[in-house]
């Protein structure tokens, strides 16, 4: 479960106060939830929501017009969720129409139930434009005089509530946190301007509202070495979210493309700690081969009470002996297991942390920045238990992914030909007991590639694969899946190609960046 801030904590305890009023008074709640940052407190609120969940309809304040079941909706957060709360009703805001004919059953919902006497809360996030809930500034729901709006943003076509809706919510909530929106709310505090083009002023149009700032999440300044395809990520999304990161790595074009972004560049390790004050923290995003030089390197250089993180895919083996290695030297060490490729920028990554319980609660905004707005992340245990569980989670990935492949193989050349695999993995993402992430991926490399073309079929493997299968062998734990996955990878790369090998380099590039041909590598 993730770990909360005090003022997250906070913002609980007041929604859940306000839905308590109204239900001891026997009123029904609607209650509206956020999407971007704000959502990641949907989990925790749902928890303390059970005793009033009878009295509870549950929708958005603003969805993205794309399927529900997709990542980019907004929706996708609610649902995770949804089971903490079995006799709520959850309405959502897509319906199946178009998006003028949703936007319009969505409107008639918010104006039915504000008319039955519901009390409406809002858990809103606001943007650093200004925008809240999903208004953006100038946009036709500033205007509208409906409940709800829809409209085509610069980013995603959307159905929000109205700036008239305001109005009509009882209890407004507002939960943001870093530098740039702490000072949109400052702006908001000093001087009010024209909501139609700083959308936060509806606020003021509520019957009630509070807002709260996690300061915790936008102050801290860390040193990051490593900045590949992951690496590079991690850092914008953490610049974005008002942290300061000093970046190292020996390729100076990507140092070069990070500090385009924010970041400050350091030309060494020494110069990296030098920019890090007295107790510094340093991420290491690198490939497990080279972790091992880098710790000892910043053993010699680092003060006691520093901090480093490995967020790569070390052998758990050698994150125990590190770790102890370095607390001889005072020096604490996290590892930081991360899931989400080259997809956590926009969806949020999932994290699986090890490490003292001081260490890791004085990382968690980093963490918490990380995962959102669909990530999650948890303190797994003692050092060690982040890579070793991020270790299990690759193997299920190696063995998930043949499955995938040898389903698709059979479909391709199996007794019935002709079918298309593309569409078939659509439907199959459409409800179905094995709708994933890897099969959306599978879905989109089969739409943009139907036969594969170019692919050559050589399968790497980075070793955690092999690391789970000795580990399971080791406590006597079969794992006859995983086995034969390694087994088809390994004769891939001694020229054994099929179409099901294709799939798997096509998908490794897909998720992962990772080169789609041997020679490429």
């Amino acid at each position: 479960m993730t770990q909360l801030t005090p003022v997250t904590q906070q913002l609980i305890d007041a929604i859940e106060r306000a839905v308590r009023a109204a239900h001891d008074s026997g009123n029904k709640v609607l209650l509206l939830l956020p999407g971007g940052s704000a959502s990641q407190a949907i989990e925790p609120l749902f928890r303390a929501l059970l005793p009033y969940q009878h009295s509870l309809t549950i929708t958005l304040s603003d969805e993205r017009y794309v399927p529900i079941k997709d990542n980019h909706s907004n929706w996708q957060a609610v649902s995770r969720s949804a089971h903490l709360l079995p006799e709520a009703s959850f309405v959502p805001v897509l319906s199946g129409g178009s998006r003028q004919q949703d936007s319009q059953a969505f409107s008639a919902f918010l104006e039915h139930q504000h008319q039955l006497g519901a009390t409406i809360v809002a858990l809103l996030g606001i943007g650093e434009d200004g925008h809240i809930a999903g208004i953006k500034p100038s946009s036709p729901a500033c205007h509208s005089d409906n409940a709800a709006s829809d409209y085509e943003a610069a980013d995603f076509e959307r159905i929000t509530i109205s700036g008239a809706f305001f109005s009509s919510i009882d209890h407004a909530f507002v939960y943001t946190k870093g530098a740039a929106k702490a000072a949109v709310l400052d702006q908001f505090n000093s001087l009010a301007q024209p909501a139609d083009t700083f959308p936060v002023e509806f606020l003021r149009t509520t019957k009630h509202y509070e807002v709260y700032l996690d300061k915790e999440g936008g102050t801290m300044k860390i040193g990051f070495v490593g900045l590949g395809k992951m690496g590079s990520q991690i850092v914008e999304k953490l610049l974005g979210a008002g942290h300061s990161i000093v970046v190292f790595d020996v390729n100076s074009s990507a140092v070069a493309a990070c500090a385009e972004k924010g970041a400050e560049a350091a030309s060494s390790r020494e110069e990296l700690v030098a920019a890090l004050g007295d107790t510094p923290i340093i991420w290491l995003m690198i490939p497990s081969d080279y972790v091992e030089q880098e710790v000892a390197a910043y053993k010699t250089l680092l003060p006691a009470g520093s901090m480093l993180i490995d967020g790569g895919n070390s052998n758990f083996h050698d994150t125990l002996r590190r770790a102890d290695d370095l607390r001889d030297h005072q020096i604490r060490y996290v590892d930081a297991g991360t899931s989400g490729g080259i997809m956590g920028l926009e969806n949020g990554f999932s994290l699986m942390v090890g490490g003292e319980q001081a260490a890791v609660q004085t990382l968690s905004p980093l963490f918490e920045v990380l995962s959102m707005p669909r990530g999650r992340w948890i303190h797994t245990g003692t050092p060690g238990s982040g890579h070793y569980v991020k270790m299990i989670h690759n193997g299920i990935e190696y063995a998930l992914m043949q499955s995938y492949a040898e389903g698709y193989d059979l479909l391709k050349y199996g007794e019935i030909p002709g079918l298309n695999l593309a569409e078939i993995a659509h439907v199959w993402q459409g409800g179905s007991i094995i709708a994933s992430s890897l099969n959306e991926l599978i879905e989109q490399l089969l739409s943009e590639n139907p036969e594969l073309e170019g692919i050559d079929g050589y399968v790497a493997d980075s070793g955690e694969g092999r690391w789970t299968y000795e580990t399971a062998e080791a406590a006597q734990v079969p794992m006859p899946a995983l086995r034969e996955a390694l087994a088809v990878r390994q004769a891939s790369q001694e020229g054994h190609h099929t179409f099901a090998t294709k799939l798997l380099a096509g998908l490794r590039n897909k998720f992962g960046g990772h080169a789609i041909n041997h020679e490429e590598k």
